[in-house]
C-alpha cells in the first residue's frame, strides 16, 4: 500500500512553498504516488511534485545550475539524474524543483536522516498540506476542514492513509510524544520499499 503522510509541526510557514512544517510527504519512488497526491490535492494528474533531499546528497541525484550548491527554499530547478527511479518528483522534461535541507537539526532534517538510514533514499516527495483553493492546515480548525474533503487525519493510531501531527506550541512535542517518536511514526507510515532499497552509490 502506498503511504502518504501529512505533517503540521512547529511554526506556521508563509510563502509560495511548503518547506516541511506544513507538508504532505511521500516516497518519491512509488509509481502511483503522484496520481494519489494529485487526487488528494484536487490537482491535474499530470502535475509532478518537488523533492526534499539531504543537502549533502543533492549532487548525486540532481544537476543544479552553475554556482548553486544548495536550494533551501525550493527556488531552483535542476535535471534529475535518475528520473526513472523517482517518477513522482520529475517533470516531463526531466527536471525537478529541488529543496535541500542542511544539517540544521530541524525536524524535517531528522526525518530525512531516519528515512535515509532505513531506505538508502535521501529524499521525500514534499508538497503543501492543503487542497487547491484552500489555505494550508495550520491549526485544529483547519485540520477539521481538511477532513471534510474526505481526507482522514490521525494522531498516533495506525491504520489511516494520512497522518497529521498538529503542534501543541511546545518545542519538539507532537501530541504529547517527543520528536524521536514522532519521526519514527512518520517514517513508519511513509515506508514502502524497505525490502528492496535503492542504492545508487556506496556510502563512505
Amino acid at each position: 500500500v502506498n503511504k502518504i503522510v501529512g505533517v503540521a509541526s512547529g511554526r506556521a510557514e508563509f510563502g509560495p512553498r511548503a518547506l516541511g512544517n506544513r507538508s504532505l510527504l511521500a516516497d518519491p519512488r512509488g509509481p502511483e504516488i503522484k496520481d494519489q497526491v494529485n487526487e488528494i490535492k484536487r490537482r491535474q494528474n499530470y502535475r509532478p511534485f518537488a523533492p526534499v533531499i539531504l543537502e549533502e546528497h543533492v549532487h548525486d541525484y540532481f544537476d543544479l545550475p552553475r554556482g548553486w550548491h544548495s536550494t533551501e527554499y525550493m527556488q531552483v530547478v535542476g535535471r534529475c539524474r535518475h528520473p526513472d527511479l523517482f517518477p513522482a518528483i520529475v517533470h516531463a522534461d526531466g527536471t525537478s524543483r529541488i529543496q535541500t535541507v542542511p544539517a540544521d537539526g530541524s525536524g524535517i532534517r531528522q526525518l530525512l536522516e531516519k528515512w535515509y538510514v532505513m531506505t538508502d533514499c535521501p529524499m521525500l516527495l514534499n508538497t503543501s498540506l492543503n487542497i487547491r483553493g484552500e489555505p494550508m492546515v495550520n491549526d485544529r480548525a483547519d485540520a477539521d476542514r481538511f477532513e471534510k474533503f474526505g481526507i482522514k487525519l490521525r494522531s498516533r493510531r495506525y491504520g489511516k492513509k494520512i497522518i497529521v501531527a498538529l503542534p501543541d506550541e511546545k518545542p519538539c512535542r507532537f501530541y504529547g510524544i517527543d520528536r524521536d517518536q514522532w519521526i519514527k511514526e512518520v517514517v513508519d507510515t511513509i515506508q514502502q520499499h524497505t525490502d528492496r532499497p535503492i542504492v545508487l552509490r556506496e556510502r563512505a
